[in-house]
């Protein structure tokens, strides 16, 4: 046998050592890594862009904010100022919002302008609790709120 050494060990009985290569300590010594704040937290996928979309049974994400702007009768914009912390995912500080339940006429025809002021005056500067029902093409959130 080569690369083998006989010897004797405490009670002088024949020990059999093999030959192999040391390892270096520090091969064996892991350094401590310190914790970060993503692997602390739950991870969550940021929505801009993203297909965000919840089953029928499945629990929907709740955001709070302040409504900024009114854009057309079923869309305006909201400063995001709570989100829930078992969200499915993260949102940005401005998101653009749609209402979930329909159609609006297009905001330069009479009807469109009457009921952009009838958002403005029932939402503009207000908080709402938006419920996520999903985003569609264009990355704007379909909602559907309560005043908060």
């Amino acid at each position: 046998m080569s690369g083998a050494k006989r010897g004797l060990d405490n009670d002088d009985m024949p020990v059999m050592e093999i030959d192999r290569p040391r390892r270096k300590a520090e091969r064996f010594t892991k350094k401590a890594e310190e914790p970060s704040l993503d692997k602390l937290e739950k991870p969550r996928k940021v929505s801009q862009h993203q297909n965000v979309s919840f089953n029928d049974e499945e629990e929907r994400d709740m955001i709070t904010g302040q409504v900024i702007e009114i854009v057309d009768g079923v869309t305006f914009k909201i400063k995001v100022t709570h989100e829930e912390y078992d969200n499915k995912y993260m949102y940005n500080p401005e998101e653009t919002v749609k209402l979930r339940s329909g159609k609006a006429p297009a905001p330069e025809t009479a009807e469109g302008k009457e009921l952009v002021e009838e958002l403005e005056e029932e939402l503009l500067d207000q908080y709402i609790a938006c419920e996520i029902h999903g985003r569609d093409r264009m990355g704007t959130l379909l909602i559907t709120y309560d005043l908060a």
